[in-house]
């Protein structure tokens, strides 16, 4: 009636190469840096490369045939997020940092749960997640969207026919609100502070065949 599994992803950057520049504008009206002379300020193009770290993460599940129609799933995944300390843009040559984007991102166990009912040649599901919040207050920052703790529902639908399974489902994904205060390091305000809040929904169709 049990039945087991285990999931792991092994991190993998993502390289980038290319060119950077940047407009300065010396005053903080824009209208006005494009007309006074030397309000605006571009640098020359520099060769450039870029590392975007995707963590290292692993899970374990579990599947319970509570019924011959019913199945109950739980899984744990854990998520090294703690490898993205910072965004780091440099020079082709890697020997100078051109922008820095602190992140200090920590790691994160995420559960989850669902249902599934078969009738006939149907089922109905229902699942939910949660994951912590992997960003911390003081380098908040508009850039990445994951906002607060994630929680999200699930529900589908599946048919099957022969060789062939049709699958739907819709997420409902919330991620609350949080009051992020300002972060100064340096003289330097290291994040956007704020009320950060929403939530998402997504419809998925899938179409499976079996040979």
């Amino acid at each position: 009636k049990f039945k087991f599994g285990l999931t792991g992803k092994w991190e993998s950057p993502i390289e980038y190469h290319g060119s950077f520049s940047e407009t300065i504008y010396k005053f903080y009206n824009e209208g006005l840096s494009e007309i006074l002379d030397g309000g605006k300020e571009t640098t020359p193009k520099v060769d450039s490369q870029f590392s975007l770290k995707r963590p290292l993460s692993m899970g374990i599940g579990v599947a319970y045939q509570a019924h011959s129609d019913l199945v109950l799933s739980l899984d744990l995944s854990f998520t090294h997020w703690s490898v993205i300390d910072s965004l780091n843009l440099k020079t082709e040559d890697g020997d100078s940092v051109l922008k820095s984007l602190p992140l200090k991102w920590k790691n994160s166990l995420r559960i989850c749960g669902g249902l599934d009912y078969r009738i006939s040649n149907y089922s109905l599901r229902a699942g939910f997640f949660y994951e912590p919040h992997p960003p911390i207050p003081q380098y908040q920052n508009l850039f990445l969207p994951d906002m607060n703790d994630r929680v999200a529902l699930n529900m589908g639908f599946a048919a099957y026919y022969d060789h062939f399974i049709i699958e739907i489902s819709n997420e409902a994904e919330f991620f609350g609100k949080k009051d992020i205060a300002e972060y100064w390091e340096d003289g330097e305000l290291k994040n956007v502070p704020g009320t950060y809040g929403g939530y998402i929904t997504d419809l998925s169709l899938s179409l499976t065949y079996i040979f």
